[in-house]
């Protein structure tokens, strides 16, 4: 919503800024919602079923190193752990990021990797852009009645931003 916002300010800097604008925000807000997308909907990443001590299906030293999951009573890969919110053993778990409602592991950590830098660009992007439109804004204006904080709107977008990005 805030992105769409300074769209009159945008396009009054010039035109191709403008569209600029437009064209890299619908880019950035498409591959962040498919990068959440497929780190939150595809599976982190099962152990493949083994039964444990059958002949025909699990030839000798196959299970060697496995070690045994009392929560999901089955073999489990030497680099598997178990998530007890998701209820599965995951191969390559990283952790289970409330975030995005699902565990991180083998078959969805880089489309998590890529959802965590998609979402900072867009908000460095945007944090950017809202401080520049500031910038433009808020000379002309004048605090006279906030005592200490006497100074032009400049003066007092900068300090806001540094506040902010100190926090």
């Amino acid at each position: 919503g805030g992105v769409w916002a300074v769209h009159w300010f945008v396009f009054s800097v010039s035109y191709t800024f403008g569209i600029f604008h437009y064209i890299l925000t619908a880019i950035l807000a498409a591959t962040t919602v498919s990068t959440f997308s497929l780190s939150a909907f595809r599976c982190a990443g099962t152990p493949p079923t083994m039964l444990w001590g059958s002949y025909p299906v699990v030839g000798k030293g196959d299970l060697e190193n496995y070690t045994f999951c009392h929560y999901c009573v089955k073999p489990k890969s030497p680099r598997a752990h178990h998530c007890r919110s998701c209820g599965t053993c995951v191969l390559d778990m990283d952790h289970h990021c409330p975030f995005i409602g699902n565990c991180v592991g083998a078959a969805n950590h880089r489309h998590f990797i890529a959802f965590l830098f998609s979402a900072v660009f867009s908000t460095i992007y945007i944090s950017f852009l809202s401080a520049y439109a500031g910038l433009h804004i808020w000379p002309p204006v004048k605090y006279r009645s906030l005592g200490h904080l006497n100074g032009s709107g400049r003066d007092l977008a900068i300090q806001a931003f540094k506040e902010v990005m100190l926090a």
